[in-house]
């Protein structure tokens, strides 16, 4: 079998694909068209062992503005510090809720995070402390919750990307006064679309009334057509023009319905998706720990973190985008897709030169795919390549 072959062959669905695949989606909308999306939101709770109040959301932008108005009710401050190694939709939730973004770079050519660094940045304007995991790793916090309860900052953690991993222990989500998660179709859980958040520290968000039945199977029809057509792409065009194309085809397809909080159909499938997310993770892991164990320089896993991977980050040599070409041209889905530029910074100048690298080489290995172990290996040898 051609490394192409191998590739393509393979793949029917990516693992999140597979959660909504029509038939599991008719089958969900017959039997539980009813669910209370609530209800499925502490299921999400207890299957990883979370606590706190946990409100379905349109997005985890949309959960972290929520929480961030309610904060600014309460506090005259108006700084939030993110990670410039970061999606932009965070930065545009902080705007969203009247608020100015600082950043933090990361801490050295490896892409680990140092706690003590992004402690020094926090200044008394500073409202929150937004902290990702990403990848499916979880981000080393040291001190961190403890010095932002003794400052008075709210401390955020992004699990945008990383669901059911754990630090020394315990489940990310666990540690800050609130975490946001995501919904969306390459998200840990897809619902197509949709988001969380769950808040320990009382504040008073506002709760979004969920969708109704038809809005979420229409989102999920739009997101499926999306999803067959970006499929096409792969291997018939270079990165920057399938980029392009699969921004137009999802503005298409996807901007219809619009982002909206979870419904009855989508809590169903979230519901259904927890029994079998152990198993699903077991799967991103082998594929990850493979790439990690070929000699490449890949995202770290700080030492007493257990990763629960979505897709392994590698760093290449060279431009992400030239490496992108080849592998797309073989049929993997692999490329530059987080993040091109740093997250800018509001209040001052900052060189964020590590996050920097990583945007320009850092590539996206998808360990999500459904890919045999010949696929995996042909990969791994081609990125070596170049």
């Amino acid at each position: 079998m051609t490394e192409k072959a191998a590739a393509q062959g393979s793949v029917a669905y990516d693992t999140v694909e597979e959660f909504w695949a029509p038939d599991a989606v008719d089958a969900l909308a017959e039997a539980r068209r009813h669910q209370d999306p609530r209800g499925f939101a502490e299921e999400f709770c207890v299957a990883f062992g979370l606590t706190g109040s946990a409100v379905p959301t349109a997005s985890a932008r949309d959960a972290l503005t929520r929480y961030l108005r309610a904060l600014r009710l309460r506090s005259p401050r108006t700084e939030v510090l993110l990670s410039a190694f970061n999606c932009a939709a965070v930065a545009d939730a902080v705007h969203a809720a009247g608020l100015r973004v600082r950043t933090f770079d990361l801490a050295t050519t490896d892409g680990s995070f140092d706690p003590d660094a992004i402690q020094a940045a926090v200044t008394d304007a500073c409202l929150a402390l937004v902290i990702p995991h990403l990848f499916g790793v979880p981000c080393d916090l040291g001190s961190l919750p403890d010095r932002c309860a003794q400052l008075g900052v709210a401390l955020v953690e992004d699990c945008s990307q990383t669901v059911g991993a754990t630090l020394g222990g315990r489940p990310v989500g666990s540690f800050g006064d609130a975490a946001v998660f995501s919904f969306g179709y390459d998200k840990p859980l897809s619902l197509g679309g949709g988001g969380m958040l769950l808040s320990r520290d009382r504040a008073e968000v506002a709760v979004p009334e969920p969708s109704e039945p038809v809005a979420d199977r229409q989102l999920l029809d739009a997101l499926r057509v999306f999803l067959v057509r970006r499929r096409a792409l792969i291997s018939t065009a270079g990165h920057a023009s399938t980029v392009a194309e699969r921004q137009r085809i999802y503005a298409q397809s996807a901007a219809a319905p619009g982002p909206r909080p979870i419904g009855p159909l989508r809590a169903a499938l979230g519901s259904w998706q927890l029994g079998r997310y152990p198993a699903v993770v077991r799967e991103r892991d082998e594929r990850a720990n493979a790439v990690a164990a070929a000699g490449l320089v890949t995202w770290p896993v700080p030492a007493d973190a257990e990763p629960a991977w979505l897709k392994q980050k590698v760093l290449v040599a060279e431009s992400a985008d030239d490496v992108a070409v080849g592998l797309q041209r073989h049929g993997f889905r692999a490329g530059p897709f987080n993040w091109h530029e740093p997250v800018a910074d509001d209040v001052r100048r900052s060189v964020a030169r590590y996050t920097a690298l990583w945007s320009r080489q850092g590539l996206d290995v998808p360990v999500h795919q459904n890919m045999p172990r010949a696929a995996v290996s042909s990969m791994i040898e081609m990125i070596r390549h170049g």
